[in-house]
């Protein structure tokens, strides 16, 4: 699953969550991928920022099959680091629910309402996904 555009501008919560290929759970490349992926996604997020604004630290989350890592982007930083709650560690969709939830919920609470729109990505302009 990609996601190739986002326009959030309500007030209620949006998670956006992909779930690549079960089978590559323990694949270190598969891994490196999504954390590589999210990287530059989250930079150009950041790039996205309008000029004069404070940049604020930026959530991420990287997902193989059924488990997920959560980082984070500091403000004038361009690598990701461990979200301070989870220092790196797995989080399984089942087993690991309520402390998914709990983490989704404490990021929503520290978040500034973002709108992301690129223009190169509208769905009206007959791009990918028409």
């Amino acid at each position: 699953m990609i996601i190739l555009y986002v326009k959030h501008n309500k007030n209620t919560t949006l998670i956006l969550v992909v779930d690549n290929r079960v089978s590559l759970e323990t694949d270190s490349a598969s891994w490196s991928n999504a954390v590589n992926e999210l990287t530059n996604h989250m930079k150009l997020a950041r790039s996205d920022f309008p000029e004069g604004q404070v940049a604020e630290t930026i959530f991420g989350i990287a997902t193989v099959g059924h488990y997920s890592r959560l980082y984070i982007m500091e403000p004038g930083q361009s690598t990701l680091t461990d979200h301070p709650t989870t220092a790196g560690g797995l989080l399984e969709f089942r087993k690991d629910e309520s402390q998914i939830v709990s983490l989704l919920l404490s990021i929503k609470s520290q978040a500034s309402p973002v709108v992301f729109e690129r223009a190169d990505l509208d769905p009206g302009s007959g791009g990918p996904g028409q």
